[in-house]
Order: structure tokens, then sequence, then C-alpha cells
């Protein structure tokens, strides 16, 4: 758990997120901050090639941990997943009929 104080922090004392994500962030880091910070760690993180996923830790704060940045296709196939046989057989058949996916039989 990396403490608020070693965060890398800007002339004003503010925390430098966009600093942070380009130098010093590792995959697996983690830290507790205020909620209201979600949007802009998040944002940041996904600009230099991050996702900061976040879980409740109290009251106004949340837990963030540094993990690698989904890719869209990681994203499809993880909602593709979630599908029944019955609905993957079907779109399975529409690639097909497309053109996208060769016949498995």
């Amino acid at each position: 758990m990396i403490e608020y104080d070693q965060l890398p922090t800007s002339v004003g004392g503010r925390i430098d997120w966009k600093t942070y994500f380009k130098s010093v962030a590792k995959l697996g880091d983690q830290f507790v901050v205020q909620k209201s910070m979600r949007s802009g760690i998040q944002r940041q993180a996904a600009e230099n090639g991050y996702s900061a996923k976040s879980t409740a830790a109290g009251h106004g704060q949340i837990c963030i941990t540094v993990c690698e940045l989904d890719s869209v296709s990681h994203l499809i196939l993880e909602s593709l997943g979630t599908l029944s046989e019955k609905h993957l057989i079907q779109i399975h058949k529409g690639c097909v009929q497309a053109r996208i996916l060769a016949p498995l039989f």
C-alpha cells in the first residue's frame, strides 16, 4: 500500500497524477484517496496505459489499484463470456453469414 505522502506532488502540494502514472506507477500499486478524486485518477491512468480500479475504503474514501488497461478486445471477450451457449451460436452463425468467421463444422 502506497502512502499518500509517497505520491509525487505539484508545486501547490496537490498530487501530480500525470507524473505518477508516467514515471512511478507499477501494476498492483494500491493507495487510498478521497472518492472525489476517482475520475481524475482514472482518466490519467488510461491516458498513460493503465487502468485504475476502485473499491470502497471507508467513509468518503476509495482504494485505487493500478491494473493493466483493458483493451477493447479484452472487454468484448469478457462480455461474450457472460452469454449463453445459444446466444454464442447465434452470434457465430451471423458472423459466418457475414463471412467474418469460418464455419466450425
